[in-house]
């Protein structure tokens, strides 16, 4: 019974729309109709646009989808989205995503974390190759430098059309609603150069650590030449190379010290000093830790493997 009462309050708490201080508006049909025989607006137009501050139970269920695209921007909170019966996609603050017409769809707002968002539905003979441009749906984060300059876009569509719907306010609507789209399209670029550019940035670090390893290297240096914070850079090299930072720097350490005992007879005193051990204590209690066994017992090891002094390896 308690099951089933908490599944009915659920469903009960659910809506489409109707939330405190919301700003709703729907273009007139006669209106929508003006547009898609107007030469200057038809390839592009508004049908319905809103912003939701609070949004508690919102919740969206079109299974056959809607005859219009669809633009959704989350401004704050959580939410989620689920196209043509997949899996819920998650969408935070700065998510953007979008839904092509006639797509079936669900959406809404986390129940721990409501979002708070801003929308538009759009039509045209050009809205799918916006769409086109854009890759299909976009979910992604716009850039946060970007999110003001978009939640502009949206006042000033809705300020338009608080103005009525004069022949030059409709094709002011057109163009806005194109800015809008723009923008979409110019924080996707640029996330994605940017996301190229920060993998560029983690590889160069991989290369100078490689490069320096007789130094004493610090986190904050090899973060400094990288152009990135300490935190930002120790996220970011995870998740690139399954290690942090200084651990990456041990493993370098260690693998041209193998390196150095296969190929060379140097003395490992000498060896530790290559690879940035001044205490060569040091280094061999690093190296077995690492490797398993001293420098000593690895160098003897592997000259046996490669069968150094016998007649096949001479």
């Amino acid at each position: 019974m308690d099951i089933i009462l908490k599944y009915l309050s659920f469903f009960m708490k659910k809506k489409h729309e109707g939330f405190p201080h919301q700003q709703l508006t729907r273009v007139p049909l006669e209106i929508v109709k003006k547009c898609r025989s107007d030469t200057l607006i038809s390839d592009l137009f508004l049908t319905d646009i809103g912003h939701f501050p609070t949004s508690a139970g919102h919740w969206v269920d079109r299974p056959e989808g809607c005859d219009t695209n669809i633009m959704i921007f989350c401004t704050a909170g959580t939410g989620w989205v689920s196209l043509s019966g997949k899996r819920k996609i998650p969408v935070r603050q700065g998510g953007l995503f979008f839904i092509p017409a006639g797509r079936p769809h669900r959406y809404g707002a986390s129940e721990e974390t409501p979002w708070q968002i801003r929308w538009v539905h759009f039509s045209g003979s050009k809205g799918s190759d916006y769409l086109a441009r854009l890759g299909g749906e976009l979910f992604g984060e716009v850039l946060p430098e970007e999110t003001d300059e978009i939640i502009s876009a949206f006042e000033q569509a809705q300020e338009v059309l608080s103005e009525g719907y004069t022949d030059s306010g409709l094709l002011l609507l057109s163009a806005n609603l194109s800015r809008l789209l723009a923008l979409a399209i110019q924080s996707k670029q640029a996330h994605g150069q940017k996301s190229r550019l920060t993998g560029l940035r983690i590889l160069n670090s991989m290369q100078w650590i490689r490069e320096h390893l007789a130094e004493p290297l610090s986190l904050p240096e090899i973060a400094r030449r990288a152009g990135i914070s300490v935190p930002h850079f120790c996220a970011l090299f995870k998740k690139q190379t399954g290690l942090s930072p200084m651990r990456y720097l041990m493993h370098a350490r260690m693998t041209r010290a193998c390196a150095l005992l296969d190929s060379t007879d140097k003395p490992v005193a000498e060896i530790s000093q290559v690879v940035g051990f001044l205490d060569a204590f040091h280094f061999t209690k690093t190296f077995r830790a690492v490797v398993g066994s001293s420098p000593r017992a690895y160098r003897l090891a592997s000259a046996t493997d490669f069968g150094v002094g016998t007649e096949l390896g001479k």
